[in-house]
């Protein structure tokens, strides 16, 4: 059955009850000193000497830390990923249009969510595969976006994981033994850092996940389920799988995790750790495994603690390089020469001669020493091992020491893997001499870095930018050709050692010219949805405007003039808050890490004319957070707020500042003592209050924000929980006597309102808390905003398991529902963006991408005129076990084709082919005559191709 409506009309549609929407951290294993250093040691260096920024994981580690960190303890709970997405599952659900019960109070419209993009960038990949058996099924991972698959090389992609699972995967291998390649294991956690001494865990694992039918769907391996939600685990961080391909009689799977090495002899029902034990873990491992089944293993002198997973006090009981003919046996065969501390080795085999192997480490103080792109010196080491005989020690084995032979190159050509955060070793299979490495850059070698001389940068950061160049448009320029920085996984086609693939911060790319002089590259970001927003930002006056900004980590900002079209960018750097003008579409106000600010001019195609830097003078950058909150008058495009880490700063002739000189301390803003400012709003009606919140508790308000000098009235609620960071200010647009202050805190109550400007507050967090004191697995609170329809209000919050609304603010008693389960999931909700005007909605998710909706309140049932772009939407219901209903749009008439495929890549039903007319489908299939799995839904039209994955269950 196929009925299509015209989007001239789109009257009542059968089973909605809502307007449709526009169609459509990082420093791994830095050594605590260089950490604080980077983080604490402010330097004097003023924003007119310093260089447009490149990177700094560092900056996001500690990012994370100030947002999230319990006040009571400074750290970011243990295992509190675990425990607040198991604690998001009793929370009440709506979905797919359809009006459901808000815990037997009133009925709430659920909004219809639709992915956005960006389409054409990618986040932050460190697990790639290709398929030994079929080559155009490529399996691919991000650290918060989760586990996708590809069918068609790359040309579109499948998101594999359930959206209420752990979406952190950080390595994957497959089983390559004849008959057993359906077999794939994915690891999780991100290792950030000391989790005693820094405060916490951002990226933490759920163990290692198994899948059965060639990475279509995926389950948790029992045996690396955490134990306990409060204690350390070897399992919370994998680095690395390996499966053993040599033996047939078992399933024997290799994991490299923080601690040690693990075996598995039945395909991961049961491990045993092999190698790595004692009271102070490796906070870093890897292993590999040649053709013939000897195993290499490596471990860091940098440890952990084995009770608390804090800071080790010294080196790793066990540490250093290792090799083993049986995995259970092991042999040291670290150097003599080699340094005495290593943050962290990865090593290499050649296959084409399996004596031949490769080590990059990180070596605080010893090696090659080099200044990352932030400014910080580094050391790395490189060695060669050629394996002679009986177990590898000694005598048997000899060693070279390359580290000299490092690349060191012009501009940003210098090797660097930011404090082990990007660090690999490759070896081209059909050569042993063809090395290549990854850091911030990807460089080859054609004789093993034996010298610089064969040594050649061929993807990363672009060779020709010049980091401290007075032609800031040269920023544009600033990755190597459809490529990007920060390299985390390199692999070859398994039938053609010349297609090598990559997986980076800026997602999954591929070449098929890896040895020739200048390399070029391909884009697989086709879909790949996985980027990391720190903010949005819309036009919250006119409505039917659908342009759309956001800054993502290391992928710069970028704009989405309207749905359907790639996004264009706008500015480099860890793209931050950002703003657009009410008054004009010809620039936009962008920023990047540590408080920078930039005007970026645009054509009509929104291409960027110019850039102009107009951040604060002569002020320090580190007295600026890392990610620093803007705020743009509603009233007034030309005053802006841009909060410093004492103060807020003022600029009152933004569209006439080319420089940064109209910016103006707010001395009377610095409240002294401990308190940091952490939040900034300005009211749009009554006009010029300004309003900014505190990392101690305090909320204040200041009467003509733009010109006053007196000293703020603090609104604060004595309620207001201890120490908790004001992350968000939410303020009604049609009176700012409604306010919403949002705690992102773990440990604490999350979101207080008040209707009377301030005089009292309520604790309105209801059902996101475990506790009503916020102890236990409530999510982090991020973001609050509201949108008022036909006289009701609905509110909506971005927290780190994803997005809630209600219309009904009931202090305590208040009723949270999930939105969009099968669309923005469990992603962290960094921003929430909302215009009445129209009812528009967009959400920025930090790994998932940016959803939006039109807001819709109860009981309305006819859909107005929407901006189409072409989308296939999940079917509904899945799993299905009868007849399920498939929505698309065609933005425009085109010869189509809608099938279903099953996980072997043939097709098994034809839904939909032919001319179609523009407009929107609802298509009822049918599942009674296909057995129970998974399979693939798959719309083109014209070059358009757009998948779906279907659970059919009986």
């Amino acid at each position: 059955m196929q009925e299509m409506q015209d989007f001239s009309t789109l009257p009542t549609i059968r089973t909605m009850r809502l307007k449709v929407m526009d169609f459509s951290m990082k420093s791994i294993l830095k050594a605590l000193s260089s950490f604080l250093i980077l983080a604490l040691a402010f330097t004097t260096q003023s924003y007119a000497q310093e260089a447009r920024p490149a990177d700094n994981p560092s900056g996001r580690l500690l990012h994370e830390i100030e947002v999230t960190a319990s006040p009571y303890t400074g750290k970011i709970p243990e295992n509190i990923r675990a425990r607040e997405l198991e604690f998001s599952k009793s929370i009440p659900i709506k979905d797919h249009g359809y009006l459901l019960k808000n815990a037997g109070t009133n009925e709430i419209a659920a909004q219809n969510w639709v992915y956005r993009g960006p389409r054409n960038i990618g986040g932050r990949c460190r697990a790639l595969g290709i398929d030994v058996a079929n080559e155009n099924n490529i399996i691919a991972g991000g650290v918060s976006g989760g586990m996708w698959r590809s069918v068609d090389g790359g040309t579109s992609w499948v998101r594999t994981s359930p959206l209420d699972q752990t979406q952190s995967v950080s390595c994957l291998a497959q089983d390559v033994r004849s008959g057993k390649t359906q077999n794939w294991y994915y690891g999780t956690g991100e290792f950030f850092g000391n989790s005693t001494s820094l405060g916490g865990d951002t990226y933490f694992g759920e163990g290692i996940f198994k899948s059965t039918d060639n990475g279509v769907t995926w389950s948790q391996l029992q045996s690396t389920v955490l134990t306990s939600p409060i204690e350390f685990d070897m399992f919370k961080y994998v680095w690395r799988i390996a499966v053993d391909h040599t033996t047939m009689d078992q399933d024997i799977v290799y994991a490299a995790t923080i601690g040690g090495i693990h075996r598995s002899t039945d395909g991961g029902e049961t491990w045993n750790i092999v190698l790595g034990e004692g009271s102070r873990l490796s906070a870093a491992t890897d292993i590999a495994i040649s053709p013939t089944g000897v195993i290499y293993a490596t471990l860091s002198t940098l440890s952990v603690n084995a009770s608390t997973g804090g800071g080790g006090n010294g080196d790793a009981i066990i540490h250093g390089i290792y090799r083993s003919t049986d995995g259970i046996a092991w042999t040291d065969i670290t150097p003599d020469d080699f340094p005495d501390d290593y943050n962290r080795i990865v090593l290499d085999i050649a296959d084409s001669d399996e004596n031949i192997l490769y080590f990059l480490a990180e070596t605080p103080g010893v090696g090659f020493e080099s200044v990352d792109p932030q400014g910080n010196t580094e050391w790395h080491s490189f060695y060669k091992y050629t394996y002679l005989s009986g177990d590898g020690s000694g005598d048997g084995g000899t060693w070279e020491n390359r580290s000299n032979n490092l690349p060191r190159l012009q501009n940003l050509g210098t090797f660097s893997s930011q404090g082990s955060y990007d660090l690999i070793v490759r070896v081209k299979p059909d050569d042993p001499d063809m090395v290549f490495i990854g850091g911030t850059n990807i460089y080859r070698s054609n004789n093993g870095f034996a010298s610089q001389a064969g040594a050649a940068w061929i993807g990363g950061y672009n060779r020709d930018y010049v980091p401290n160049s007075p032609n800031i448009l040269q920023w544009q320029d600033l990755a190597y050709p459809n490529h990007h920085p920060d390299i985390h996984e390199i692999l070859f086609s398994p039938s053609n050692p010349n297609v090598m693939f990559t997986g980076s911060d800026g997602g999954v790319h591929k070449t098929t010219v890896p040895t020739s002089t200048n390399v070029s590259w391909q884009s697989l970001n086709n879909g790949f949805q996985t980027t990391q927003f720190y903010a949005i930002d819309i036009n919250e006056q006119n409505a039917g405007d659908y342009r759309i900004i956001g800054g993502m980590q290391d992928n710069s900002t970028y704009i989405s003039p309207e749905p359907g079209t790639d996004w264009e960018w706008l500015a480099g750097g860890d793209g931050g808050y950002c703003a657009i003008p009410n008054s004009t579409d010809e620039y936009y106000y962008v920023t990047s890490q540590f408080g920078r600010v930039y005007r970026s001019l645009v054509d009509d195609r929104y291409r960027v004319d110019d850039i102009e830097r107009i951040s604060v003078n002569n002020v320090d950058r580190y007295e600026f957070p890392f990610i620093a909150p803007i705020a743009l008058d509603p009233n007034s495009d030309e005053n802006m707020y841009i909060i410093a880490y004492r103060k807020l700063y003022r600029n009152n002739g933004l569209s006439f500042d080319q420089s940064g000189g109209f910016w103006q301390p707010m001395d009377n803003t610095n409240q002294g003592g401990a308190s940091l400012i952490s939040s900034v709003a300005v009211s749009k009606t009554p006009a010029d209050v300004l309003y900014f919140g505190t990392s101690r508790n305090k909320l204040y308000k200041l009467e003509n924000g733009s010109t006053s000098t007196a000293n703020p009235v603090d609104i604060s609620g004595s309620n207001f929980p201890f120490r908790g960071r004001i992350a968000c200010i939410a303020l009604d647009p049609e009176s700012s006597q409604n306010i919403m202050a949002v705690f992102s805190n773990y440990d604490i109550p999350s979101l207080f309102y008040t209707s009377d400007g301030g005089a009292t507050w309520m604790d309105v967090s209801g059902n996101l808390e475990e506790q009503p004191d916020g102890r236990g697995a409530g999510p982090s609170c991020r973001w609050a905003d509201m949108v008022n329809v036909n006289g009701q209000t609905i509110w909506f919050v971005g927290t780190s398991t994803g997005l809630y609304s209600t219309t009904q603010l009931n202090g305590q008693e208040t009723v949270w529902m999930r939105e969009g389960p099968f669309t923005i999931g469990n992603a962290v909700v960094s921003m929430v963006k909302t215009r009445d005007a129209d009812d528009f909605v967009a959400v920025a998710t930090h790994g998932n991408g940016v959803f939006t909706a039109t807001a819709q309140p109860v009981g309305f049932r006819d859909m107005p005129q929407q901006i189409a772009v072409f989308t296939l939407d999940q079917n509904y219901p899945n799993p299905a076990s009868t007849a399920t209903e498939i929505h698309y749009v065609l933005p425009e008439a085109a010869e189509i084709d809608l099938a279903v495929f099953n996980t072997l890549g043939r097709r098994v039903a034809t839904i939909a082919e032919g001319t179609h007319a523009f407009g929107q489908y609802f298509d009822t299939f049918d599942v009674s005559d296909l057995p129970t799995g998974q399979y693939f839904i798959r719309l083109q039209a014209g070059e358009e191709v757009q998948t779906r994955l279907m659970t059919v269950v009986r």
